[in-house]
C-alpha cells in the first residue's frame, strides 16, 4: 500500500460512536467510564505503561478489541526495554490476535488525519529487533526531530520506506512547514482480536466482559501491565 497521510490500518473502526453493548462491555472489562463519543477507555491512569487505550468496536454484531502499544516515546521506552515487545507478540499471536507493526511520524497533539502513517517492508519480527537494539526506541533515534528531507534515506535504511514513498514525504514535510512543526517518530504496534457474531451469540454482557478481560490481560500481564479488576 505505502506510506500515507491518515491512518492505514482499521481507520474507521473505532472512530464510530460505539453500541451499548460496547460500551457497557468496556467499562465492565476496566472499570473505566469510557469516552462518550467512541467508547474507548484511557488506562494510563490506571497504570498503564505501554499502551494509552483499550478501544473496543462493533464488528456485525460481534466484538472486535484493539490495542497500540508503542504509540507515544514513554510507552515506547517501556515496550522496547527488556524484551517486552517480543513477549506482547508472542503472546498476543498465539491468542489468535493479529498484530502488525505501525510506525508512523506525528508532531505534539498531532490528530491521525495529520499523521505520516510508514508501511514498512520489515518483517514484524525485524521491526520489533529495530527498536529492541542498539537504535532502538530510547535512543536518538526516536527521538531525532524530522524537520528536512534528511530523513528519507534514514528511514529507507531501516526498512521503514522505500522510494515509491517519495511523494508523500514531500507532501508531509510541505504539510509540516505549513504547520511550522517538527515531528517524531514513533515505533507503535497494533493488535487487533476479534469475537465474531456466532461466537458470542447467547452471551450476557458479563460473559462478553469476562472473555475480553481475560484476553486483554493474558497479553498485558506477561509485559509487567496491571491486571484489569474484575468488573
Amino acid at each position: 500500500m505505502g506510506a500515507q497521510i491518515g491512518p492505514r490500518v482499521d481507520a474507521d473502526l473505532y472512530e464510530v460512536p460505539s453500541s451499548d453493548l460496547v460500551k457497557q462491555v468496556t467499562q465492565q472489562v476496566t472499570g473505566i467510564r469510557p469516552e462518550a463519543a467512541t467508547g474507548h477507555a484511557f488506562l494510563k491512569e490506571a497504570g498503564f505503561k505501554s499502551i494509552q487505550r483499550l478501544m473496543l468496536a462493533d464488528a456485525n454484531g460481534g466484538i472486535v478489541a484493539g490495542l497500540c502499544p508503542g504509540e507515544l516515546m514513554r510507552d515506547a521506552q517501556f515496550l522496547y526495554s527488556e524484551h517486552r515487545a517480543e513477549v506482547f507478540v508472542s503472546a498476543a499471536e498465539a491468542g489468535g490476535w493479529l498484530v502488525r507493526p505501525t510506525p508512523h511520524i506525528g508532531f505534539w497533539q498531532s490528530p491521525a488525519r495529520q499523521r505520516l502513517y510508514l508501511d514498512p517492508t520489515l518483517a514484524l519480527g525485524q521491526y520489533v529487533e529495530l527498536w529492541e537494539g542498539p537504535d532502538g526506541a530510547g535512543s536518538a533515534a526516536t527521538r531525532w526531530r524530522i524537520s528536512s528531507d534528511r530523513y528519507g534515506p534514514w528511514l529507507k535504511g531501516q526498512g521503514l520506506a522505500t522510494d515509491a514513498d517519495d511523494p508523500v514525504l514531500d507532501e508531509f514535510l510541505v504539510l509540516l512547514t505549513g504547520l511550522r512543526r517538527q515531528a517524531h517518530l514513533r515505533a507503535g504496534l497494533y493488535a487487533k482480536r476479534e469475537w465474531s457474531r456466532e461466537e458470542i451469540a447467547g452471551w450476557p454482557t458479563s460473559q462478553v466482559a469476562s472473555e475480553v478481560r481475560a484476553e486483554f490481560n493474558r497479553v498485558l500481564q506477561p509485559i509487567g501491565e496491571p491486571k484489569l479488576p474484575a468488573g
